[in-house]
């Protein structure tokens, strides 16, 4: 029987009986495993797994989404109990951070968006693990440092309700968002549309990109938190258009027969990669290396990210047809990790941080 612990309030006491003494690190352990052949490796990961019994995963989202996620893997490896506590990134990284900081070696793995990760690679709590799968994930996702391996992306779509805009007045490009017709309220943007920003950054360059961004803020936005809630009340004829929306919610509501639909910009902007770490201390290191290339293979986790209408980050994977053999931009954690903080503060001064 699966067991799925549901973790909304992280900081609890530390039990002892949650610390374990570890002679080797996990990423060690998993070392020895280099030069073996796929079967051979796996033969031996399972093994390892049956006697470790379970696997611990910290996991930020959606409580549905990642459920799908762990029956997928309790399917292929029914003898290994899961156990998952999820909870907004913010939180899972400090519970991470908080039992690694008091030697509470309970956590295996951990997936969270890659930019809330630094705290985590600061203190040394992850380790490298290198996955057979990732010579075959997008250069463009992959941490140069090979700490953080991508399991899936957002793609951030400009979308529109087709009640309220006519065929010919669809924007093309982002530009278009600047005609006089949209002034006025028109228009949706989200309190924390940061990734969407430095995509508008790194595409048009900073000196224009900033200057964009204050005609469009020039134009009067409707502010708010929560790209679902913003697309839900598009769909619902509240505004005609939402500036940066994520794919995944405006495709489901379409589905659903939500009057709205998207426009793909050239090039697409994608969130920074949802990243899956490995402790360095992990208790179940094989049953954590089974849980990884579960996640990046094209048969398994990437499957199940698609039929969710994620970017997948296996280039081996089928994805949305919509959203073939477009240009990406996605920001790269070697250069835009550092001044995350400065973008931030800038998005702020331009839009202002409080909803109306």
């Amino acid at each position: 029987m699966m067991r799925i612990v549901l973790s909304i309030i992280f900081l609890f006491p530390l039990m002892a009986t949650g610390t374990f003494a570890i002679a080797e690190d996990a990423p060690e352990i998993l070392n020895k495993l280099k030069g073996l052949s796929f079967s051979e490796r796996q033969e031996r990961l399972i093994a390892g797994a049956k006697k470790e019994g379970k696997v611990v995963t910290y996991s930020s989202g959606g409580v549905r989404d990642n459920q799908k996620v762990v029956q997928g893997f309790k399917k292929l490896y029914p003898y290994l109990e899961v156990e998952y506590s999820g909870g907004g990134g913010s939180k899972v990284v400090q519970r991470a951070h908080t039992e690694f900081l008091a030697k509470h070696y309970v956590m295996d793995l951990v997936l969270v968006n890659s930019f809330r990760m630094p705290q985590l690679l600061q203190s040394g709590v992850l380790g490298k693990y290198e996955s057979p799968y990732l010579k075959d994930l997008s250069k463009e996702l992959v941490d140069p440092n090979g700490i953080l391996t991508p399991t899936y992306t957002t793609a951030v779509v400009m979308a529109y309700n087709k009640s309220q805009v006519k065929p010919e007045q669809v924007p093309k490009n982002y530009t278009d968002l600047l005609r006089p017709e949209w002034k006025g309220n028109k228009m949706a943007l989200d309190l924390e549309a940061h990734s969407w920003f430095m995509g508008i950054l790194g595409i048009m360059g900073e000196e224009k990109g900033l200057a964009y961004s204050r005609k469009l803020a020039a134009q009067g936005l409707i502010r708010r938190r929560g790209h679902t809630l913003m697309s839900q009340l598009m769909a619902a004829g509240e505004y005609p258009i939402q500036v940066e929306a994520y794919f995944h919610r405006v495709h489901e509501l379409r589905g659903k027969g939500a009057p709205i639909d998207y426009v793909v910009t050239d090039p697409l902007i994608l969130r920074p990669p949802t990243t899956v770490g490995l402790a360095k201390k992990a208790p179940h290191p094989h049953a954590a290396a089974l849980y990884i290339d579960y996640l990046l293979s094209p048969d398994t986790g990437q499957k199940i990210f698609v039929k969710q209408n994620r970017w997948p980050s296996n280039l081996k994977t089928p994805g949305e047809p919509e959203l073939k053999d477009v240009k990406i931009w996605v920001p790269g954690l070697d250069e835009w990790l550092p001044k995350q903080a400065e973008v931030l503060k800038k998005f702020d001064d331009i839009f202002g941080a409080k909803a109306r």
